[in-house]
């Protein structure tokens, strides 16, 4: 037992920092409104709530009222680990281990606007991203274990998480002319991560290491945007999010290891703090209505992952970055749809990439409508389906011990809808 608890505490480190990528970077997450993933487009955008934390400068060309904002997104989502060649383990090859465990995220945005100010108030998930649930094990249960104890054939095992940032986004705007708006305000992420780990570490009957422990953090940070509109067509939205510095706190709920684990890796005694901040980003986007039906959308956003405080794993890791480019077509009043393509470029070595979490470089499609159903109440709904690169692992990760050969593979797919209310 005492030759792997160092083995087993890293594995457990490791899993701290699962954060299922949809839209967004390493840790961060873009896919905060169903309005983004209808369009896949939102730094320049002036027409719904959810600007708020995409252009919140863009907030001060919407017409004057109180919106109230809340979306849902449903998001299915099937992580594999292909291990080759593969490794005898619960009676037979190993072959693919995977989850396929879904996500709810939720979003809510509240704006009064009047003449040439406004304030406004978004609840968002801006990092993590929701639960996993491999059941059968992963390529870091199976490569620690082997590593571990030299056995040819490993016990039951599996590794469940869950990884949640909840960020309240809180501001105002300003409009010097028709020109120019200013935005600035405050964010407070308050995040939490939650790991239990189960591997059976000897012959058949003997009880299983469980090891079930949370991290929780919270911090403040500050926003800062402008909105340019050289004329009514044209719009330019620029927003720099400062990084969040998040210090996690260790509770250890359950610690098979007798109390052994704190020894090896000191920060996972109870009460140890770990710190993983949150990076800042840098959202651009230029807009323009070539038609009274037709606008068009291109964007950029940077995230600024190697300003931010990582320990282990991700030290070293990004910048990643995003471009999207939407069209919407307004057919009346009533209607409205649109499409919009999103290229995600993650940067993560192929030997640091998280097994139970893989950060891929994706290609996204996502599409949808509007339908005002009276001129107080608009609502949204569509889908998106998300492709990924595959990437494999050149040698034993000594960040994740998954073993030299394992294929790393993604499939997400969503459905969403949200419904925004003026009034006064």
């Amino acid at each position: 037992m005492r030759k792997i608890l160092p083995y087993l505490c890293v594995f457990a480190l490791l899993l701290l920092s699962a954060s299922p990528l949809y839209a967004g970077a390493i840790v961060n997450k873009s896919n905060q409104s169903a309005d983004y993933f209808r369009t896949l487009a939102r730094n320049a955008g002036t027409d719904y709530a959810d600007i708020i934390v995409y252009n919140p400068a863009g907030t001060m060309k919407m017409e004057d009222g109180a919106y109230v904002k809340l979306d849902l997104m449903y998001i299915a989502k099937d992580y594999s680990n292909t291990i080759s060649p593969a490794v005898p383990t619960l009676g037979g090859p190993i072959g693919e281990l995977s989850q396929d465990e879904p996500s709810i995220v939720p979003g809510f945005f509240s704006l009064y606007k009047s003449g040439k100010w406004s304030g406004f108030f978004a609840f968002t998930i801006p990092g993590g991203g929701g639960e996993i649930d491999f059941t059968r094990g992963d390529a870091t249960t199976v490569g620690f274990t082997a590593n571990a104890t030299g056995l040819g054939d490993l016990a039951p095992q599996s590794s469940k998480g869950e990884s949640i940032y909840y960020g309240y986004t809180l501001g105002g705007a300003f409009a010097f002319n028709d020109v120019w708006s200013l935005a600035a305000g405050v964010r407070y992420i308050d995040a939490f991560k939650e790991q239990t780990l189960s591997v059976t570490l000897g012959p058949p009957g003997t009880p299983a290491t469980v090891v079930d422990f949370k991290q929780d953090a919270d911090g403040w940070s500050g926003f800062l945007g402008v909105n340019i509109a050289p004329s009514e067509e044209l719009h330019i939205g620029l927003t720099y999010f400062h990084k969040t510095e998040l210090d996690f706190k260790t509770d250890l709920k359950q610690d098979g290891t007798g109390g052994a684990i704190g020894t090896v890796v000191p920060f996972l005694n109870q009460g140890a703090m770990l710190q993983e901040d949150l990076p800042g980003q840098i959202n651009a986007g230029v807009s323009y209505k070539f038609t009274p039906q037709l606008r068009v959308e291109s964007d950029l956003t940077y995230y600024l992952e190697k300003e931010a405080t990582w320990q282990g794993r991700l030290d070293g890791q990004g910048n990643s970055w995003e471009w999207s480019l939407m069209g919407e077509w307004t057919f009346n009043p009533q209607w409205k749809a649109s499409l919009g393509y999103l290229h995600s470029e993650i940067d993560v070595d192929q030997n640091r990439i998280l097994p139970q979490a893989p950060e891929l470089t994706a290609n996204t499609i996502g599409g949808g409508a509007v339908w005002s159903i009276t001129p107080s109440w608009d609502l949204t709904f569509g889908a998106v389906k998300v492709w990924y690169d595959s990437k494999t692992s050149t040698a034993n990760s000594s960040f994740t011990f998954a073993p030299a050969g394992t294929n790393y593979e993604k499939d997400v797919w969503s459905v969403f809808t949200g419904l925004q209310w003026k009034f006064l």
